[in-house]
């Protein structure tokens, strides 16, 4: 199977190495049961709050999974990895869709009931003081040119890999509503590609570098990995410097076990 890899030996990571201290600041993570790396300490620190000393990550020949460039086969292989281990099913939520103007985007979250789906849609979107929230009156607020929310409605009944509670579990309390298909690459990740690529040790997102509009790239260790790593404390980092010296995915074939593919 052809998976976006990317080639990466040195990683950063804010705050404590220590994984009972875990959820002292925030209560869930992005990364679920990963630890959160960056190669931008200091747009991280900003913007969701962090404290503590700046690590230094080394592990040579370390490899890392690109979430946002893996496709439907990848991610469809995760999910039937995930069903039968009894971490993830498919299954229905509601979809809201907020307009977010620092990204120039569509945001989206997800609710196990309808109301609460439509409450943010109706009431997480700007209309003008004094204005109706209704559907009408949100879009008709969104500024000239915007296109319309994916499925054009603000919020939308969906079926998305969702966690199970043992799933949940694993992930460190990431959700059981929200939308799973990063946690659930993240289980095939460890469970099963790196029996086939033992120099994976963790996934990426590679968002761009926009600290204003709460974006920059991320990745995550994954828990197996993470002794597989020298820490040291970090010197002065810049972010532009460590950004600068993250090579670009590149496709690699990989031998995944028929177990672990998608064959439909």
């Amino acid at each position: 199977m052809l998976l976006p890899l990317i080639a990466l030996d040195r990683v950063l990571h804010v705050g404590s190495l220590d994984p009972a201290r875990r959820g002292e600041r925030h209560a869930t993570s992005y990364e679920g049961g990963g630890l959160s790396v960056s190669p931008c300490p200091r747009a991280w620190r900003a913007m969701a709050s962090l404290e503590g000393p700046t690590w230094r990550l080394d592990r040579p020949g370390a490899l890392w999974l690109d979430l946002l460039a893996l496709g439907n086969e990848g991610r469809g292989a995760a999910v039937l990895h995930g069903e039968p281990a009894g971490l993830v099913a498919v299954g229905p939520v509601w979809r809201a869709w907020v307009w977010e103007e620092d990204r120039q985007g569509w945001a989206s979250l997800e609710r196990r009931e309808e109301v609460e789906a439509r409450d943010i849609g109706l009431n997480s979107n700007w209309v003008p003081p004094g204005g109706e929230r209704t559907v009408e009156a949100v879009l008709a607020a969104l500024p000239e040119g915007t296109p319309p929310p994916p499925g054009g409605r603000l919020w939308e009944r969906v079926e998305l890999p969702l966690l199970t509670e043992a799933g949940n579990a694993r992930a460190l309390g990431f959700g059981r509503w929200r939308d799973a298909g990063d946690m659930a690459a993240m289980f095939w990740a460890e469970d099963v590609l790196r029996g086939a690529e033992p120099d994976l040790v963790g996934v990426w997102w590679r968002e761009p570098y926009r600290p204003r509009a709460d974006q920059a790239p991320r990745g995550a260790v994954l828990p197996a990995c993470v002794a597989g790593f020298a820490a040291g404390r970090a010197g002065r980092t810049s972010d532009m410097r460590e950004l600068a010296a993250v090579p670009g995915t590149a496709w690699r074939e990989v031998d995944v076990p028929a177990a672990g593919r998608c064959l439909a």
